[in-house]
């Protein structure tokens, strides 16, 4: 079925309803993602109806999971675009490094988003490499937050198989992480996983981690509406410690009022410092 938002009382009723029972508030994401999202399971319910599909989300539990699920939905892998990670552990972490030394010897870093958690793994490998013996100095701090209960419950397991491995240098992957099953599943070196605690989370809630040095949010502000977005942008410029970074997908770019509050660090990877 191809939506047609002409129907305004059925789209509205039906956005309602995703609201209440799935938990996704649609006020916040743009009209263009929640109709591909829905379409999807239009499709696969065989439906025509917004109202039909309506009722079914209000009695369904199974279709609610479903539909969650399409919405959250998260592709990713370890080290993905590469030259991000280069940048920070070459330009971000040494500057923070340097922060530091006068100050607090910790390093907190946000992973809004973080899906089934190979971006949290690859910050905390990028600060292991980058620090070297001073870790021992260094508290590592990493909080990865999504919005789906499925996909925290994962990260939390954090066993991967092969396929999320074709961006990450080979030598990490000997160095930090170890096979547990023939068929090639591995997990993180206890190391790496002490330094990361995974909790569900909507980064559109008003609850936000606070005295932040590093915020990641890549490719998720992209489904959300301007109102959201500026919104968001300025309550991260708040969580934010000073000399703090933003890093955003690249191909978002930092609007609204909080885009005079940053000042660009670097852009081709999308980073922003709060000075």
């Amino acid at each position: 079925m191809i939506i047609d938002i002409k129907d305004i009382g059925n789209w509205s009723q039906l956005k309602s309803v995703i609201t209440k029972y799935v938990g996704v508030d649609c006020s916040q994401y743009s009209d263009q993602f929640l109709i591909r999202r829905v379409e999807v399971r239009l499709r696969a319910c065989k439906l025509n109806s917004l109202l039909e599909y309506s009722k079914i989300l209000e009695l369904d539990m199974e279709e609610r999971q479903k539909l969650n699920k399409e919405l959250t939905i998260h592709v990713t892998h370890f080290f993905r675009d590469k030259s991000l990670y280069k940048t920070f552990m070459g330009e971000i972490v040494p500057k923070l490094v340097e922060l530091k030394q006068n100050g607090d010897k910790a390093i907190s870093v946000w992973s809004a988003g973080c899906s089934t958690g190979e971006e949290p793994v690859s910050i905390a490998i990028c600060l292991f490499e980058v620090l070297g013996s001073g870790l021992q100095n260094m508290k590592i701090q990493i909080l990865g937050t999504d919005i789906d209960d499925i996909t925290i419950e994962t990260a939390k397991q954090g066993l991967y198989g092969e396929y999320q491995f074709r961006e990450i240098p080979e030598a990490y992957k000997n160095k930090y992480f170890r096979k547990v099953d023939p068929d090639g599943i591995y997990v993180p070196v206890e190391g790496i996983r002490q330094v990361i605690t995974y909790k569900k989370g909507d980064i559109l809630s008003p609850f936000k981690p606070k005295n932040i040095d590093v915020i990641f949010c890549r490719n998720t502000v992209i489904y959300f509406n301007m109102d959201a977005k500026f919104q968001l942008y300025s309550e991260f410029f708040d969580c934010l410690n000073q000399g703090g970074y933003l890093v955003l997908g690249n191909t978002e770019v930092l609007i609204g009022p909080a885009h005079d509050k940053f000042k660009l660090a670097n852009d081709k990877e999308r980073i922003y410092i709060k000075e």
